[in-house]
């Protein structure tokens, strides 16, 4: 498994250990890269190492190794971005042996999972648009449309027999069992992760210690202005 890090300006591998942040990228069909990545970059210029895991189901590196990600939505591709972290402590870059974990859409559902999974290291939790109730979010498409479709093929939504079964990969499910500060962003327009997804979790942690839930206006999924960037970076930096 390929790993991106971002160090803090003017600081290499031996400065360390650094204060953390994993931030696994969403898609999840997609990939982290050499490309300029804004908060990342912003997390860095604060002082943090930033570890971006290309899990198993990440685009760009053949069909078998994006197969590997169906029906591993909530199980595997969750343990290879544990797997990063575990390898960070390791290699002794890792300040206290914990990290806060931060990410958008699929990214998001994994920072919350990270939370329930790997919870010894994964101290803090940020989640951006993210999903928190994979089964609710296939069903708010058409049922037999390409985006359900896709969504069923990924989640792998015929390995689940019961609700025990489904509540596993669910961090709405689990909330009962998320003990960390968590930072809940959501847009308002967000047409490919709906609001309704943040309700869910909002209604189960709030009044939590540690739980803030900011809402980020009338932006959609993508995050494409720099206002509503700079409040993702004043909140997540907070």
């Amino acid at each position: 498994m390929e790993v991106f890090l971002t160090l803090p300006p003017g600081k290499a591998l031996a400065d360390g250990p650094f204060p953390t942040v994993i931030m696994p990228h969403g898609g999840p069909e997609a990939r982290d890269g050499f490309g300029y990545d804004w908060w990342a970059q912003a997390l860095a210029a604060e002082g943090y190492l930033v570890i971006q895991p290309n899990f198993r189901g990440s685009s760009g590196y053949g069909q078998a190794f994006r197969n590997a990600g169906f029906g591993e939505f909530g199980g595997k591709m969750i343990d290879d971005i544990a797997d990063a972290g575990a390898w960070a402590v390791d290699q002794g870059l890792v300040a206290s042996g914990a990290y806060c974990v931060a990410g958008a859409s699929y990214g998001g559902y994994a920072a919350l999972m990270m939370g329930l999974n790997d919870a010894a290291r994964s101290q803090c939790l940020i989640s951006v648009n993210g999903v928190t109730e994979p089964f609710a979010q296939v069903a708010a498409f058409a049922d037999g449309s390409e985006t359900a479709d896709y969504w069923e093929r990924y989640i792998g939504m015929n390995r689940y027999t019961s609700d025990e079964e489904r509540a596993v990969i669910s961090p709405v499910a689990r909330a009962g069992e998320i003990t960390q500060p968590v930072l809940l962003l959501y847009g308002e327009q967000d047409l490919v992760v709906p609001t309704a997804q943040a309700r869910l979790l909002t209604d189960r942690l709030e009044g939590k210690a540690g739980f803030r839930s900011v809402s980020l206006g009338k932006s959609d999924h993508y995050l494409a202005t720099s206002d509503v960037r700079n409040q993702v970076l004043t909140e997540t930096i907070a």
